[in-house]
């Protein structure tokens, strides 16, 4: 194994809860579901409820997803001739987290730095997020339906990076660090995970002097 001293040269950013206000934004879905097509016995309360019927897989501890597309369709709304009616309603609102906004603004001023979008998801679920978040257009993403870091490890090009998710990415390649975001502050910043051994933070203002600071990278 070859260990050398380097600067991060490349970030993963998740999407759903890193980036972009999940919980908040299912809730605004559902109310302007119900604003567009109550006509078709669409409210907001039974799309919430009803959601778990469209995961992808029963067991909660799995891998799973939510199919809202399917769901929609279900209802007798096709998302990919009318998401735009959708898309246009939730345009007035801000889904990206205000730390996402002012990460992103750092990086782009980091000329050495390749930054990636990560998601996993229903590519048309990602893809309607994404549309949602107007600031995130340039940067490339990756949309999978398996672990992220099985996708880095097959896929990707080695260099050394950091990978920022809510969740925990076991098998990441050693070229590859993760760092566990925590929002509920359940965890005190800059501690190790328990079970992943991954850097916790609990903003992503931690995540500048991570990018900068020189570290032991495994290139094999």
């Amino acid at each position: 194994m070859m260990t050398r001293r380097s600067q991060i040269k490349r970030l993963y950013l998740d999407l759903d809860r890193t980036l972009y206000m999940t919980d908040r934004a299912l809730k605004l879905v559902a109310e302007e579901c119900e604003k567009l097509w109550r006509d078709k016995g669409i409210t907001a309360q039974r799309l919430i409820q009803e959601a778990p019927r469209y995961y992808s897989s029963e067991d909660p501890n799995a891998l799973r997803t939510h199919e809202f597309f399917r769901q929609m369709l279900a209802y007798g709304v096709d998302l990919r001739t009318e998401g735009g009616r959708l898309r246009d309603s939730l345009s007035k609102y801000d889904l990206l987290f205000p730390d996402a906004r002012d990460l992103l603004d750092y990086v782009d001023t980091l000329n050495d730095l390749e930054v990636k979008i990560i998601t996993f998801g229903e590519e048309d679920f990602q893809k309607f997020k994404l549309s949602l978040l107007p600031r995130l257009a340039k940067y490339p993403v990756i949309i999978t339906m398996g672990e992220k870091a099985t996708y880095i490890r097959r896929h990707e090009k080695k260099t050394p990076s950091l990978i920022v998710d809510d969740k925990t990415n076991p098998s990441l390649p050693a070229w590859c660090e993760g760092v566990l975001l925590d929002r509920t502050g359940n965890t005190s910043s800059k501690d190790l995970d328990q079970e992943s051994g991954e850097l916790v933070v609990n903003g992503l203002d931690a995540i500048k002097s991570l990018i900068t600071s020189t570290r032991s990278v495994d290139l094999i």
